[in-house]
């Protein structure tokens, strides 16, 4: 017979579901690959001082390059080039095509 009854189970359970999750969305937000990530916590953290746990976090530096996600350049935000007049790129064009192609008026 166990000494744990139904309900402590239960929220025995809930955290380490929580505890997970976290690490899970944890690791996303740092560019981390999470199956990989929790695969290294799990071989690291029994071995590992209290000392060296800093050296784990998602952020930590001494997390192997397995375990990252490539940045595609396609998530990166652009940024929006900067023109010297206020009314745009598309108006400096039109007014250098107007310049280029005017008639010159004879009357």
């Amino acid at each position: 017979m166990s000494n744990y009854s139904d309900g402590s189970v239960q929220i025995v359970r809930r955290r380490v579901f929580n505890a997970t999750a976290v690490r899970i969305e944890t690791a996303k937000e740092n560019n981390l690959n999470p199956y990989q990530y929790l695969m290294l916590l799990l071989e690291k953290l029994p071995s590992t001082t209290t000392g060296d746990l800093e050296a784990l976090l998602p952020w930590g530096e001494g997390i192997p390059d397995y375990c990252k996600v490539p940045v595609k350049a396609s998530n990166v935000k652009q940024e929006k080039p900067k023109y010297s007049s206020k009314k745009g790129p598309l108006h400096n064009a039109l007014q250098k095509l107007r310049a280029k192609y005017a008639v010159i008026d004879s009357s």
